[in-house]
């Protein structure tokens, strides 16, 4: 899947000034980009404009081809089905670490078992099964944001978009998570991640420095 945010600008109802100005910036699968800048800078608004969640007032956001905001009701909720924006404050719902994980997986019909085997076993790959029958809301901010990434990974994102992923977490999850999406992109995915982790930077295919709400610079590994 391949997305292009061309001329896009974005301002928050009842603020002055403008959060995105004239940004234009491409992902696509087998991508890791990573998006670095102070904070308020725009990263986050930038990442919910390309999650589907913001409409700019001007500019295209376009997926495969096609202005995703021009299309119907129907094909727009078929696109957005395949993008996923994890949030930098996770959010758990009741119930078991492993039950948050399914989540998704149960809306989209999937068996119990079959959900909850695929949860533990994301939770495996990311260093976290111990925590897999855990009550979700008594979780650390790490173990948190951990948990809503693997809810994410579980419904295989086409674009995976990540708000300040490493933040919480101790070095050897956070090497452990990289390579684990540096795995994922390459069977097609393309994943978009705001940090301020230069280790994060370091393995990306594509760098943008943002400040102002504007490209600064796209660098390339």
């Amino acid at each position: 899947m391949r997305m292009v945010l061309d001329d896009v600008w974005y301002s928050y109802p009842g603020q002055r000034g403008w959060a995105l100005r004239g940004v234009s910036v491409s992902f696509r699968e087998g991508e890791l980009v990573v998006l670095l800048g102070p904070n308020g800078s725009g990263k986050t608004t930038l990442l919910k404009v390309a999650g589907l969640l913001l409409k700019p007032q001007k500019g295209r956001v376009i997926v495969e081809g096609r202005d995703y905001w021009s299309q119907p009701e129907e094909a727009r909720q078929a696109i957005k089905k395949k993008v996923v924006y994890v949030h930098e404050r996770p959010i758990m719902l009741k119930g078991s670490v492993e039950r948050n994980i399914a989540y998704g997986l149960f809306l989209r019909g999937y068996r119990e078992e079959e959900a909850l085997e695929k949860a533990r076993r994301l939770l495996e790959e990311l260093g976290g099964e111990k925590l897999a029958g855990k009550d979700a809301r008594s979780l650390s901010f790490g173990e948190a944001q951990l948990v809503s990434i693997a809810r994410a990974l579980a419904v295989s994102p086409h674009i995976l978009l990540l708000d300040d992923p490493l933040s919480g977490l101790d070095l050897e999850r956070q090497e452990l998570l990289l390579g684990f999406l540096e795995s994922y992109k390459e069977n097609g995915a393309c994943i978009v991640m705001a940090t301020h982790d230069m280790q994060a930077s370091r393995r990306a295919d594509k760098v943008f420095r943002i400040n102002m709400g504007k490209v600064l610079m796209e660098a390339r590994s």
